[in-house]
């Protein structure tokens, strides 16, 4: 299968031709917890929510599970699609200063959220792929806020390499909710529906939990569209 990796100063992206995030890889640690393969995707998703009344409709708008259409650039990765009344697109590129960013314009009417999950594995490659729930123990994860600026703060507590990584993940827009733990995110019905409970919740937990299933989740400010474009990032 085709793999297209970006590159941009001490961190590489590899994704999969599905449009799956397979490796996040800065200084030599795996970002994410669990590689994604053709057969299952990817754990990492960026999910359009049309919210009517009491009723959540979502999308995955990114990779094999989703109805997308995939593009790829030297630089950048594209997803395209359309939902209900909503077109949307997502760019992912690399920072100059080993950033990545997620970018989603969505244009069409209704009210709209986006919800973007990415699971954390923030250790060597070797550690996370050994024992995925022993080096989630070791995460813990810290919420900064300030007036409407809302970060995640995630720190491995294992040394690696002599060092502790940290990733910091937020957005330039304001966030309505988050959670850290796949547990919050997919809850136990997951097995059996193949449907995250969280995202039929107008809201996420908005609690810091840590146990053995590192997975950050992040949910923007509904907005109402009216035929105009919107960007989150």
């Amino acid at each position: 299968m085709q793999i297209k990796k970006l590159k941009q100063a001490d961190t590489v992206a590899t994704f999969l031709e599905t449009g799956d995030l397979k490796e996040l890889n800065s200084y030599g640690m795996m970002i994410n917890q669990l590689e994604g393969n053709p057969l299952d995707g990817s754990m990492n998703q960026l999910y359009l929510r049309i919210i009517t009344g009491d009723t959540i409709n979502y999308r995955p708008m990114i990779g094999s599970n989703s109805q997308s259409d995939f593009y790829l650039s030297d630089n950048q990765l594209t997803w395209r699609g359309e939902f209900e009344a909503v077109r949307y697109q997502v760019d992912f590129r690399l920072g100059p200063s080993n950033q990545w960013f997620w970018r989603v314009n969505v244009t069409g009417t209704g009210l709209v959220d986006i919800v973007y999950g990415q699971d954390i594995g923030l250790a060597t490659k070797g550690a996370v792929q050994s024992n995925e729930a022993y080096v989630s123990q070791y995460l813990d994860h810290h919420i900064w806020q300030e007036g409407e600026d809302l970060v995640v703060l995630s720190r491995q507590n294992q040394p690696q390499n002599e060092k502790f990584p940290a990733l910091i993940q937020g957005s330039f827009q304001k966030l309505a909710g988050y959670s850290t733990d796949g547990y919050q995110f997919f809850g136990r019905s997951f097995k059996q529906t193949n449907t995250p409970e969280a995202l039929g919740k107008r809201y996420l937990a908005n609690e810091v939990y840590q146990y053995e299933f590192a997975y950050t989740a992040l949910q923007t400010e509904a907005v109402q569209l009216t035929n105009e474009s919107k960007e989150f990032v």
